[in-house]
C-alpha cells in the first residue's frame, strides 16, 4: 500500500478527534511521524502509567517531540502519593523540556508541587496556569518568571482543604503583569485583582460568604481595566436570596463595576428543606425584586443553582413566563440581549409574540373587513369608483377575494372576532400593554375604513 502525501494526511488530522488520529498513527511509521505533532499538541494524563510513558516520551524520545505539546493536564485522581512522588522527577525534567508549553494544569497535592517546583527552572513561556497556590519559594519564584501568563486558574488542593487565600500575601507587584483572566477565592482575588487589567473573574466554586459582599465591588473596582465578565457564587438561607443578591448587586453600582457578562450561581446550604413550598417562593421573589437596572451595559446574564433539593429548571421556566420576566428585565436593563436561567436560555418568544400577532392582524382587518362588505352586499359600484378594498371579489390584489358566501364572511368575521380577543388576553398576560395599543388601533382604522367605504 502506497504511503498517503503529508499535505493531505495533514489535510485530514485538522478534522480528526484524538481517537481517530490515533487510528491513522497505527497506518504506518511514516503517517505517524507526520500527525505526531496533531497527537502531542493537547496532552492529558489521568494516571500513574500515562504520566510515566508521557515523560520517558519527552526526555529520552527524539529532540522535536519536545517542540509538540502545548498543552498539557496532569490529573491523576486516584494515584497513591508514594507513586506521585516517584514520578516527581520525570514530571520536573519533562516540564524542564517542553519549550512550546502554553498551558498547564497541574491538578496535584500541594505536597507534589512543591516538590515539582523545587529548585525547577522550565524553559516554556506560559499563557495559562491552573493549580493549586502553595506557599513555597519555588513556586513562587516560577510565579514570577511566567510574566506573560493571561489566565490564572486556582484550585484547591485535590487532597485535602487548604485555604489557598492565605497562600499569597502582600504579592510582589511584579507578579503576573499581564494577568487577564483570574479565577479563584475571595482572598486571591483581594491581593490579586489591584493593579492588574483584569477583563475576566470568576470565584469558579469558591462561595463568596456574607462579609465580604460590601468589599467585593471595591476589589473588583481596583483592577486597571474594566471588567468585562463576572462569575460569582453566593450562599445563604432560602429566605435571604433577594437581599443578598441585590447587596452584591449594589456593591458592583456603588463602585462602577458594570460587567457586560455577569454570571450568579446560588449554592443552597445542605440544611436546605427539600419541600419545593420552602425554596420556590424565595427564589420567585428574589428574581422579581432583583435589581437589574443598576448594573449599566448588562448584555448576558446567567442565573444558576447548586446543591438545590428540589429542581428548578422547569418549575421556573413556566414561573418566568407567567411573570413576564424577560420583559421586566429587559424595561430595567435596555443592553440586556440574553438571559440563562437554571440551565436554559430563557427565549423571548413570548416577548415578540403578542407584537407581531397585533401586527398581523392590524394588516389582516385591511383585508378582511372589506372582503365580508363586498360579500355581504349587493352594491355595485361605477368603474371609475373602483376601490380594491372595496370591490375585493373582483380586484386580483385582495388575497381573499375567493370568498363565495355572505354565510362564509360572516363566519370569517366571527373567526377574527375571537382571535382579537385571544390577542388581547395574550397581551394582558404578558403585560405587553403597548402590543394591545399596537392593535386596537390597527382594527379601529380598518373600521373606520370600512364604515367610509360602505356608506
Amino acid at each position: 500500500m502506497y504511503p498517503l502525501p503529508t499535505d493531505i494526511v495533514l489535510c485530514i488530522t485538522e478534522h480528526c478527534q484524538l481517537n481517530q488520529l490515533c487510528t491513522l498513527s497505527l497506518l504506518s511509521k511514516a503517517t505517524c511521524g507526520v500527525i505526531a505533532p496533531a497527537l502531542y499538541r493537547y496532552v492529558t494524563l489521568r494516571d500513574r502509567k500515562s504520566i510515566e510513558s508521557f515523560c520517558n516520551a519527552i526526555i529520552n524520545g527524539r529532540t522535536g517531540l519536545r517542540s509538540y505539546p502545548q498543552t498539557v493536564a496532569f490529573l491523576p485522581k486516584k494515584t497513591l502519593i508514594k507513586a506521585l512522588n516517584a514520578l516527581v522527577p520525570h514530571i520536573k525534567q519533562a516540564l524542564g523540556l517542553m519549550n512550546a508549553l502554553v498551558d498547564l494544569t497541574l491538578g496535584l497535592p500541594g505536597k507534589i508541587i512543591k516538590a515539582i517546583f523545587r529548585d525547577a527552572h522550565p524553559s516554556h513561556s506560559l499563557r495559562r496556569l491552573s493549580c493549586p497556590l502553595v506557599a513555597q519559594a519555588g513556586f513562587k519564584r516560577f510565579l514570577l518568571e511566567q510574566s506573560m501568563i493571561k489566565e490564572l486558574v486556582v484550585i484547591g488542593d485535590v487532597r485535602g482543604k487548604i485555604n489557598v487565600g492565605t497562600l499569597i500575601r502582600n504579592p510582589d507587584e511584579k507578579l503576573l503583569p499581564n494577568l487577564e483572566s483570574l479565577s479563584a477565592n475571595y482572598d486571591t482575588l483581594n491581593a490579586l485583582v489591584p493593579g492588574r487589567p483584569l477583563k475576566t473573574i470568576s470565584m469558579g466554586s469558591a462561595i463568596l460568604n456574607v462579609p465580604h459582599f460590601q468589599t467585593f465591588g471595591a476589589v473588583l473596582s481596583q483592577s486597571s481595566t474594566p471588567i468585562a465578565s463576572l462569575s460569582a457564587c453566593i450562599s445563604c438561607a432560602p429566605f435571604l436570596l433577594g437581599a443578598v443578591v441585590n447587596h452584591l448587586i449594589e456593591s458592583l453600582n456603588e463602585n462602577q463595576v458594570f460587567p457586560h457578562a455577569l454570571s450568579i450561581t446560588l449554592v443552597f446550604p445542605e440544611k436546605t428543606s427539600a419541600d419545593h413550598r420552602a425554596v420556590h417562593p424565595h427564589v420567585q421573589e428574589c428574581l422579581q425584586l432583583m435589581k437589574i437596572g443598576q448594573l449599566d451595559g448588562l448584555e448576558r446574564f446567567e442565573v444558576s443553582a447548586r446543591d438545590c433539593p428540589c429542581p428548578l429548571t422547569v418549575e421556573f421556566h413556566r414561573i418566568a413566563h407567567e411573570i413576564a420576566l424577560l420583559p421586566r428585565w429587559t424595561n430595567l436593563c435596555s443592553t440586556l440581549k440574553e438571559v440563562t436561567l437554571f440551565g436554559k436560555l430563557l427565549e423571548a418568544l413570548f416577548v415578540f409574540l403578542p407584537m407581531s400577532t397585533s401586527l398581523s392582524l392590524a394588516l389582516l382587518s385591511f383585508y378582511l373587513l372589506p372582503a365580508v362588505h363586498a360579500a355581504s352586499t349587493s352594491v355595485t359600484t361605477t368603474p371609475q369608483k373602483i376601490d380594491p378594498f372595496t370591490d375585493a371579489k373582483n380586484d386580483p390584489r385582495n388575497p381573499l377575494r375567493y370568498i363565495p358566501s355572505k354565510e362564509l364572511a360572516w363566519t370569517a368575521s366571527v373567526a377574527y372576532f375571537l382571535v382579537v380577543l385571544a390577542s388581547i388576553a395574550w397581551s394582558f398576560k404578558y403585560r405587553a400593554r403597548y402590543m394591545l395599543t399596537l392593535m386596537i388601533s390597527g382594527a379601529l382604522y380598518a373600521l373606520g375604513l370600512y364604515f367610509r367605504t360602505g356608506l
